[in-house]
């Protein structure tokens, strides 16, 4: 099994020419962020005639220069659509973003729409949209700036309940309950992930399994049922190289399932118990 063990370096470089750039952080894209955008606004506009119209009315008609309707259209209409974003976002994407920031992306977007209305009034119909194009792009930049991706809890593995029994003995000594539970992190990180985020989750996995061996190594000389652990911790890391590569083809939590590097650890640890 020690050919399976690849060294710190050579697992960081294997894995950094993995990692693409988008699997960092994830984005919101343009046309996902524009249905949000326009769901919102409609839900907005809905609410304002049906519920605003009186006022609205009310203030044109003592309003000679018409400046203090369109503000008061203006922050109105950023409030309704700040209210109505979350939900939107949440509906149309895997996205989430608090009511707070909402209002800042309306906001931003309702003034600088406001700027270019009384900026391009004499400008005719071709300019009639770019308020309208200008107010989308500065929204879709706020919005792609503060929305966050949702995390979604999902239910834990087999091999992560089988992980937690095997260690779950009190008799275990410090430094293996202490690499039980990296090797526990690891296993729980990498089966919460999304399939994008796999590659960033085995390269911090392989960083915390190795410092797990190195604190075995390092104790003492190691006995039959600890050579096994670190046995098993260094097949994990092979295992887990594969596992970032295949990430992309399939279920990966189905994959750690079957790796077999934790069954050699959990073989190990009831050994030790």
């Amino acid at each position: 099994m020690a050919e399976l063990y690849l060294p710190r370096r050579s697992s960081e470089c294997v894995l950094a020419a993995m990692i693409a750039p988008e699997t960092q952080d994830r984005e919101l894209g343009l046309w996902p962020a524009v249905a949000t955008l326009l769901v919102a606004g409609l839900l907005s506009s809905f609410v304002s005639a049906m519920l605003l119209a009186p006022m609205t009315s009310a203030l044109a008609a003592s309003d000679r220069t018409g400046s203090l309707t369109l503000l008061y259209q203006t922050l109105v209409g950023a409030v309704l659509t700040a209210l109505a974003l979350p939900y939107a976002l949440r509906a149309v994407t895997d996205f989430d973003i608090a009511t707070s920031a909402a209002f800042v992306v309306t906001l931003g977007g309702a003034l600088v729409s406001l700027a270019a209305t009384m900026l391009f009034a004499r400008g005719g119909v071709a300019m009639a949209f770019l308020p309208l194009v200008v107010s989308v792009a500065v929204e879709y930049q706020l919005l792609k700036r503060f929305a966050h991706a949702r995390r979604v809890t999902r239910p834990p593995l087999a091999v992560e309940a089988e992980l937690a029994y095997a260690s779950a003995s009190p008799l275990l000594p410090a430094d293996v309950e202490h690499a039980a539970a990296r090797v526990r992190l690891v296993v729980a990180s990498l089966s919460q992930a999304e399939a994008v985020d796999v590659p960033r989750r085995v390269q911090e996995g392989l960083d915390e399994l190795q410092e797990a061996a190195a604190g075995l190594e390092s104790e003492r000389e190691l006995d039959a049922p600890r050579r096994l652990l670190v046995a098993g911790i260094r097949q994990f890391q092979g295992e887990l190289v594969e596992l970032a590569e295949a990430a992309w083809r399939g279920d990966h939590r189905s994959a750690i399932n079957r790796l077999r590097g934790v069954q050699t650890i959990e073989n190990a640890l009831s050994q030790l118990g």
